[in-house]
């Protein structure tokens, strides 16, 4: 499975940019659907949450806010094991994600939006769904795209470039000099996310694997781990001044 960290994100009446502020009903709604859930009451959280939708469903918000609010049922259901619903809210998700990156603003931006993070997610637990149910076809394109949320193809080969060159021969690299290659804003991106998109990755190469294709699984494995170097040289750096 891939290794994100998914808390609950409630939120705010000013959190989410947008000339539509999220009226104070839905953040009370998310509010009380956690605290529900928290206590154990399941359903009283899933009733929130359908009412959180509904309003942002029959109001002229964004696709930020109903996309945060499919996130937000789609990890509901992925955590009571209720896949079949939490596939179609993460599907919700997808589809809000792509009408968004018409605007022309945020898909050029060099910083990961709440947004993205989001959609990474999902589309990465789309992939799983599908590729447990063996459909490698629509696990491998699910997979891509989530990849490609974070990480474009061009910094994912920038990455696994440089880590080669790193390697100079050797069966495993050493910390240091090679992250002030990385490009400022792909080295952000390594630190923050780069595990997240390691277990991709690595999920990516045990489908090519499940289908015999070698030379494709370990391609992406070799990514995955200049993908993974650079996160942990982040943290190692991180321990290292604590």
């Amino acid at each position: 499975a891939v290794c994100c960290a998914l808390g609950v994100f409630i939120i705010g009446s000013n959190q989410l940019e947008g000339k539509d502020k999220v009226p104070l009903k839905v953040s009370e709604l998310l509010i009380s659907g956690t605290k529900a859930k928290v206590a154990g009451n399941v359903r009283e959280a899933e009733r929130k949450l359908i009412q959180a939708k509904n309003i942002v469903d029959t109001s002229t918000f964004n696709e930020s806010y109903k996309l945060k609010v499919n996130y937000l049922l789609g990890n509901f259901y992925y955590e009571t094991n209720e896949l079949q619903q939490a596939e179609k809210y993460y599907m919700e998700v997808v589809v809000e994600f792509q009408r968004g990156l018409s605007n022309a603003a945020e898909s050029k931006s060099d910083t990961i939006s709440s947004n993205q993070k989001d959609a990474f997610i999902a589309y990465s637990r789309l992939a799983e769904l599908s590729h447990d149910r063996k459909d490698f076809e629509r696990a491998e394109r699910l997979y891509l795209q989530s990849l490609d949320v974070l990480m474009s193809p061009s910094d994912l080969s920038n990455t696994y470039q440089i880590w080669l060159k790193s390697m100079n021969g050797k069966k495993s690299a050493d910390f240091g000099e090679p992250i002030k290659y990385i490009d400022s804003n792909l080295r952000k991106k390594l630190l923050e996310h780069g595990r997240n998109i390691a277990g991709v990755l690595n999920n990516l190469s045990v489908l090519y694997s499940e289908q015999s294709k070698e030379e494709s699984a370990q391609a992406i494995h070799d990514r995955c781990e200049a993908v993974m170097y650079f996160s942990s040289y982040g943290q190692t750096v991180r321990e290292t001044k604590e």
